[in-house]
């Protein structure tokens, strides 16, 4: 559990490092019951409740708009990780918004 919550701190460390910071006034507000469903492709690795599976992350201890940042670096390639690239390449903003505000509505540990 320890492993995953240092993962999941280096990689938004490293969203935030990149300078995909965004101001939260240009993040889309998200919906996190349109967001269940968006996040389909999610639950394959991060569980259901977004609290993470074998070696991926809790993605449920971030705020929406922290793990909206993540997800635009993630979508940007400027936080480096190929596989979350290719899943978020394709969202819009308020895709990611909506997805970021379902996981933050799981309010894991």
């Amino acid at each position: 559990m320890l492993k995953k919550q240092l993962l999941t701190v280096l990689l938004f460390s490293l969203a935030l490092a990149s300078g995909v910071c965004l101001a939260g006034s240009d993040a889309a507000t998200g919906d996190a019951t349109a967001g269940e469903a968006k996040a389909a492709g999610c639950i394959g690795c991060h569980g259901a409740d977004g609290g993470g599976q074998g070696d991926n992350p809790p993605v449920n201890q971030l705020s929406a708009d922290d793990h909206f940042t993540m997800l635009k670096g993630f979508q940007s390639g400027e936080t480096g990780s190929p596989m979350m690239q290719m899943f978020t390449k394709d969202l819009s903003d308020q895709d990611l918004a909506d997805i970021a505000e379902h996981f933050a509505s799981k309010g894991g540990e």
